[in-house]
């Protein structure tokens, strides 16, 4: 079976994000095998889940960087699951993301897709980072969470551009598809997410 990233993003940092991606995330694993890799700042997964992480994803992008023997038990013994979905904890401090270079997450995706058995690897993006289309390239999905306010079009628009201008035909931006997200508020009745690929 082919294995498959599948990427989240917002433009304007839209709070709900990474609920939605993890709900996805549990929705894949109910009949396959995933990962739910969160690379944004203050995911704040320690009080989500009261559980204080030893080591986090920034730990392992360190160990691949340095090729350390036995990589798959250093990994198994730092995953933490939600559900059925497994995970690697977020980075403490956000500045870690930013100091990993481009091949820091090059070699991340390729160890994965070869060394363990997920067939679906979820990332919930936070800001950019070093790679950052690179690896929104290779991803099989990418969906775009926004609001229907001028400021998040806005930016919106911009991100598409970035898109086009760095992917061209590879990242090609078809329409957004309408998908409403609703959390039980009136006002939130405007978040909409568009899947981009």
């Amino acid at each position: 079976k082919e294995k498959r990233s599948v990427a989240f993003y917002s433009p304007h940092q839209e709070f709900s994000q990474m609920y939605l991606a993890m709900g996805y995330a549990k929705i894949c694993a109910a009949k396959e095998r995933v990962l739910y890799l969160n690379l944004m700042e203050c995911a704040g997964f320690e009080e989500l889940f009261e559980e204080k992480y030893k080591e986090n994803i920034g730990d392992f992008l360190f160990y691949l960087r340095r090729q350390e023997k036995n990589l798959r038990l250093r990994f198994e013994s730092m995953l933490h699951q939600f559900g059925d979905v497994d995970y690697l904890p977020p980075v403490f401090f956000g500045e870690i993301l930013r100091e990993a270079g481009k091949e820091d997450y090059q070699a991340l995706l390729v160890w994965l897709l070869a060394e363990t058995d997920y067939d679906v690897i979820v990332w919930d993006l936070g800001g950019m980072f070093a790679g950052f289309f690179d690896l929104l390239e290779q991803c099989a999905e990418i969906y775009c969470l926004t609001r229907e306010n001028q400021g998040a079009k806005q930016r919106l628009g911009q991100f598409l551009q970035c898109v086009e201008e760095y992917g061209g035909a590879a990242l090609s931006y078809p329409g957004v598809r309408a998908v409403r997200h609703f959390t039980g508020k009136e006002s939130d009745a405007g978040t909409r997410m568009g899947r981009i690929r």
